[in-house]
């Protein structure tokens, strides 16, 4: 629990510096972020991957019930906990913060222990919905993969020649790394794990490989080998990503398989190639794959 505490960001919005101050050193195992105005508040959520919001109801330019209000608007946004901060008595503000989307309320003066208390609860409940947009958007994904397969199998296994086949499987990888960035904009507003050139380099190109075949449906891990020889790592794979069976009857899907591979790791490395050990399409138990470094 340390660690997510330590990686959750609340984003304090009020135009006291002192609260703001007072606020963050309740939540120091956060990492807090600080803004003095609704438009302020307004512009970080867009720019940052905010956890929970505490938003004071009485500021200069754009009040606490609008910067609410806006949030709970946005498709993008409205999963984002929005706790406000009223006076005790504030009861009509209560409710005019219920109707513009606040989740829950903080009275003035604010609790430290109620404080860490209602923002543990709130990101509770935002990770639920977190990881249930992931397993949405991850099965929306394999669902798509899927029908792009059974479109272009039959196609495939026609009498074409070989470089007609090619393009084919080229079109099928390239539509396969756009699902892929489409599910991590979706799932994390963020960008450095997209299949990009500038994304991807041999520090990451291992992690980006084993997420992009686990993404796909299946269930794969590396091995990193010694960094003057030729073998750069591998790839094993326990689960197929299109179901073993699929594969056995398919077996052009052990070649969709090792192009993705070889076209994510070439935007790491020049000049490399992907030796296939064992598929699970040729009836092995597992799926074996050696990146390796030509001279």
């Amino acid at each position: 629990m340390a660690d997510a505490d330590s990686t959750s960001k609340i984003l304090i919005v009020d135009d006291e510096p002192d609260l703001v101050e007072l606020l963050a050193d309740y939540l120091d195992k956060y990492d807090t972020i600080s803004a003095y105005n609704g438009q302020e508040a307004l512009e970080i959520i867009e720019s940052e991957n905010v956890d929970v919001v505490l938003l004071d109801v009485m500021m200069p330019d754009i009040n606490g019930f609008e910067v609410c209000k806006q949030i709970k608007s946005d498709k993008f946004l409205d999963y984002i906990p929005v706790l406000m901060i009223t006076a005790l008595s504030d009861h009509d503000n209560k409710i005019h913060g219920l109707d513009s989307g606040a989740d829950d309320f903080l009275t003035k003066p604010v609790d430290g222990e109620e404080l860490n208390a209602r923002v543990r609860s709130s990101l509770r409940i935002k990770n639920l919905h977190d990881e249930l947009r992931k397993n949405h958007n991850e099965l929306y994904g394999q669902h798509q993969i899927r029908n792009i397969l059974t479109g272009i199998i039959p196609t495939l296994l026609q009498q074409l020649p070989k470089e007609k086949k090619k393009v084919l499987i080229y079109q099928m990888v390239n539509e396969i790394e756009s699902l892929f960035n489409e599910m991590y904009a979706s799932n994390n507003k963020n960008t450095d794990k997209c299949l990009d050139s500038e994304n991807i380099n041999p520090d990451n190109v291992k992690y980006i490989c084993t997420e992009v075949m686990n993404y796909l449906g299946g269930n794969f891990s590396t091995k990193d080998f010694e960094s003057n020889g030729k073998l750069l790592f591998t790839l094993e794979g326990t689960t197929c990503p299109w179901c073993a069976s699929q594969a056995k009857m398919n077996p052009i899907l052990c070649n969709l398989t090792k192009k993705i591979i070889h076209n994510v790791v070439s935007k790491a490395y020049r000049n490399i190639s992907v030796n296939t050990v064992k598929t699970m399409g040729n009836g092995n138990d597992t799926c074996y794959f050696e990146i390796l470094k030509n001279d």
